[in-house]
């Protein structure tokens, strides 16, 4: 049976302490570099744009980033790219830089793209790397973006967050250097890795898992098991913040290999909707998708292998267990304690949620009344109306 092709990465993944210095290896004349006010200060933009300007490549920074970057944000980016004739695009953040500046890059590449609509629609048919070459420099170990063929945006007419896919969209080069992640605060070096972990987990159950994302995904999910407390623990210990940065890529190749599901599905609804951080979102919601998708044979017996070469019968309880450990917070509604806001935006998010790709792609295909009870238990911790 002949299945959907399978990219993993780019033309190279350089990786370890120091491997930024890869930027002066670059050729090329003007290089964008799109990153944040947090990775100015904490003194990496400076050594990007240094180390390009070693290599003899001007480089000009992009900075305005937001929360859930709109399809007119990522016009503005590619506007930035057009007026710079960038030749190379640098990356250098989290998750949210390296998606929009990946759609900022298809823009750039692909200037008779002028609407949401047209790059929808042309989703399977685009042109990159004429214009420029793609470098991905991540900075939480979390999303898997810079080896992902992925980017996601927010539609601001109402408020879907909308992937765009293309197995061109994979960053040239990624550049994993641990010793960015040193500075990064306890609150986000948990909620990414939980990211990265309900990465693997999906991908594992995916009904397009195969043996190449099943190889990485098993082995990535135990990684971060293990690995992510100690970095939350002692974020200057070197060896897990190298750790959890390659677990953070594996993730974005067993994803890219097979795909995600309902915790994302429904994480891209709620994103959308309400205030609170992508990986948040999916360590509150995975201990609940993982007993939901149980239902389903493949699913439990893989979860059940999980579980049982971390020493346990129950794989939901350990992800429980782990969000305790790092703070996170098991429900909604103390994240945003806004019973109001949730309750208006309940039928919303639940009819987003099953409209979602993801949700549609997951092993067990919910309900309108599943997705509710799903919500609620995510908000309340049990389902509200279930009696």
């Amino acid at each position: 049976m002949t299945t959907a092709p399978i990219r993993l990465g780019g033309e190279r993944i350089v990786q370890g302490c120091g491997s930024i210095e890869y930027l002066k290896q670059l050729h090329g004349k003007r290089a964008a570099v799109f990153s944040t006010n947090s990775i100015v200060k904490n003194g990496y933009y400076e050594r990007i744009i240094s180390l390009l300007d070693s290599a003899g490549i001007e480089s000009e920074g992009y900075l305005k980033f937001r929360l859930n970057p709109s399809f007119e944000d990522v016009q503005d980016g590619a506007d930035f790219l057009k007026e710079l004739h960038a030749d190379i695009v640098v990356a250098a953040g989290g998750g949210t830089v390296m998606d929009a500046a990946k759609v900022m890059w298809v823009l750039y590449e692909n200037p008779q793209l002028k609407t949401f609509e047209s790059v929808i629609e042309n989703m399977d048919n685009l042109s990159l790397g004429g214009n420029a070459v793609f470098v991905c420099i991540p900075t939480t170990s979390g999303s898997g973006s810079e080896v992902s063929k992925s980017g996601v945006i927010t539609d601001s007419r109402d408020h879907r967050k909308v992937p765009i896919r293309n197995l061109m969209m994979v960053p040239n080069i990624a550049i994993l250097d641990p010793e960015i992640t040193l500075s990064l605060p306890k609150v986000l070096t948990a909620e990414t890795g939980i990211d990265a972990l309900t990465h693997h987990l999906e991908s594992l159950v995916s009904p397009k898992a195969n043996m190449i994302s099943d190889a990485i995904a098993y082995s990535g999910a135990l990684e971060v098991v293990r690995w992510l407390p100690k970095a939350y623990d002692n974020g200057e210990n070197l060896e897990s913040r190298e750790r959890m940065m390659l677990c953070s890529t594996m993730g974005g190749l067993a994803f890219s290999a097979a795909s995600l599901g309902l915790s994302h599905g429904i994480a891209h609804a709620i994103g959308a909707k309400v205030n609170l951080p992508h990986g948040l979102i999916n360590a509150i919601l995975l201990p609940i998708v993982i007993r939901f998708n149980s239902s389903h044979k493949i699913a439990r017996e893989k979860y059940s292998t999980v579980a049982k070469a971390l020493g346990e019968d129950d794989l939901s309880a350990i992800v429980q267990r782990l969000g305790k450990m790092l703070s996170i917070p098991d429900t909604m509604q103390k994240a945003m304690n806004d019973d109001r806001l949730f309750e208006e935006k309940l039928e919303e998010m639940a009819n987003d949620s099953l409209q979602d790709g993801l949700t549609i792609l997951n092993c067990v295909r919910p309900d309108k009344d599943d997705m509710i009870r799903i919500l609620h238990e995510a908000y309340y911790g049990t389902d509200k109306h279930a009696n």
